[in-house]
């Protein structure tokens, strides 16, 4: 999963523009359950995120983790 953090993470931190959107970090904090967090932790919160919710779905149904 870190190496996600410097390609995927990179990708999310610019597209989603987590220098400027205060929403979406706010949204990590309260995900992470801390009361501050950097770009960096932000993106790797979003990336775990998704990976839960990809876990989840079908495609990976009966596979392990």
């Amino acid at each position: 999963m870190i190496d996600l953090q410097f390609t995927l993470g990179e990708y999310i931190r610019k597209e989603f523009r987590l220098n400027e959107n205060d929403d979406l970090m706010e949204s990590c904090c309260f995900v992470s359950k801390v009361d501050e967090i950097n770009i960096g932790h932000a993106s790797f919160t979003i990336i775990m995120e998704l990976w839960k919710k990809l876990q989840m779905s079908f495609i990976f149904k009966g596979v392990d983790k």
